[in-house]
């Protein structure tokens, strides 16, 4: 569901982009952004691979692909129908960047997909802010990496919501008192450190680290 809303939110922006609009990722107004021929999806993901991520891109496709189908049957976006293009990043930062910088030298692609793991999304970051155009992230918890990703949007929820609602959970529903974490030495680790030593107090727990 949260693919789906995200999906029609991008394909909203896309079909205000088509008509002409002047939103900065269709590089202003007037007719530098009406759309002849078939707007693209890019889905940017792990297709390959032993990973425990290498299904992930497959399944990404098929929900997509769900949803594109649905938009075409209707007509498209101003008659134009969409159109999803896939690149296997291989879960390499190196051959992520490579790709993403190809797929959105194609004008003609719209709307980026992925790539959602957090280092890989770094270094594709710039592509994306210089070619403007939206990209949706299907699955990003890091807040800081977000910070200057101008055209990019989550279908996660972000990260600093997460921590709020599971330390009023175990407040008001369990007796727990004290608790702590068990995490990687990343970002996302690190950010919940920080976040559960600011607010564990505030709903009456303590916090171990």
């Amino acid at each position: 569901m949260r693919l789906r809303a995200a999906l029609a939110a991008a394909l909203c922006l896309c079909l205000a982009g088509c008509g002409g609009g002047a939103l900065p990722f269709m590089g202003g107004g007037g007719g530098s952004g009406v759309v002849h021929g078939p707007v693209k999806v890019a889905l940017v993901d792990v297709f390959s691979g032993t990973s425990p991520y290498a299904s992930q891109g497959t399944l990404l496709q098929n929900s997509l692909q769900i949803e594109i189908d649905a938009v075409n049957a209707q007509g498209g976006l101003l008659g134009n129908q969409v159109q999803l293009v896939t690149a296997d990043d291989q879960l390499d930062p190196t051959r992520t960047a490579t790709v993403v910088k190809q797929l959105l030298a194609d004008r003609s692609v719209r709307l980026l997909v992925g790539p959602s793991l957090a280092g890989l999304y770094l270094d594709a970051m710039p592509y994306v802010n210089q070619a403007r155009v939206p990209d949706c992230l299907t699955s990003m918890a890091a807040d800081d990496l977000m910070t200057g990703a101008r055209y990019t949007f989550r279908a996660q929820a972000p990260d600093q919501a997460n921590v709020p609602a599971l330390l009023g959970y175990v407040q008001h529903g369990t007796q727990i008192k004290k608790i702590g974490l068990i995490a990687q030495n990343d970002g996302i680790g690190q950010g919940r450190d920080a976040q559960l030593s600011d607010q564990a107090a505030k709903f009456g727990l303590q916090y171990v680290g």
